[in-house]
């Protein structure tokens, strides 16, 4: 019966893991055409009164902030460089 259960629990469990300790995966330059895009959404939203650009110039900063697309994650894209390793 345990056994079942770890079964059944372990991958909620990985899942909660994995949303919860979200491993960054923009690099820097995504992170300057994802700020200007965000800008330009800003002024559109502005310019021609349309409130879901906000909404969508909100969740491009949120991601600029935190450093993680969930989308790159779901197609396994990583635009972040790791740094070297000096010996």
């Amino acid at each position: 019966m345990m056994e079942y259960l770890q079964k059944f629990i372990n991958p909620i469990i990985q899942k909660i893991k994995e949303v919860i300790f979200m491993e960054k995966n923009i690099g820097q330059l995504d992170k300057v055409i994802r700020t200007i895009i965000a800008i330009v959404l800003i002024g559109l939203g502005y310019f021609y009164s349309f409130w879901w650009l906000y909404l969508i110039a909100v969740i491009t900063a949120i991601t600029i902030a935190t450093g993680f697309c969930l989308p790159y994650k779901w197609l396994g894209i990583n635009t972040l460089r790791k740094a070297k390793k000096k010996r």
